[in-house]
């Protein structure tokens, strides 16, 4: 978590400053819930966008899809062999789990 401030100059239409600080990390977390969480919303965008080939919807997905390898090499994993996708969540690896590939 982390806080940041500006100051706009409305003529310039430019920021003339800026400071920002560490509030929190996840650091020590035993699950890695930042990224699951990034992963999580950047999946609904490209499950969920009408248009697929919108700039921002073509982000979110490539964007998700460098996440996934990430949470693999943390040795978590997305879903269980023979399990209905709708049924996937992400969890630490185990014997039955999916690895995480790209859609």
């Amino acid at each position: 978590m982390a806080e940041f401030s500006f100051v706009w100059n409305t003529a310039s239409q430019q920021i003339e400053s800026e400071t920002g600080k560490v509030l929190a990390t996840d650091k020590g977390a035993k699950a890695p819930d930042r990224l699951i969480h990034q992963w999580t919303g950047l999946d609904d965008i490209c499950r969920t966008s009408v248009d697929r080939e919108r700039p921002e919807t073509l982000r979110a997905c490539k964007r998700r899809d460098e996440l996934g390898p990430l949470l693999n090499r943390a040795d978590w994993c997305y879903g269980h062999k023979d399990e209905a996708g709708i049924n996937w969540e992400w969890h630490k690896c185990d014997a039955n789990s999916r690895r995480y590939t790209s859609k």
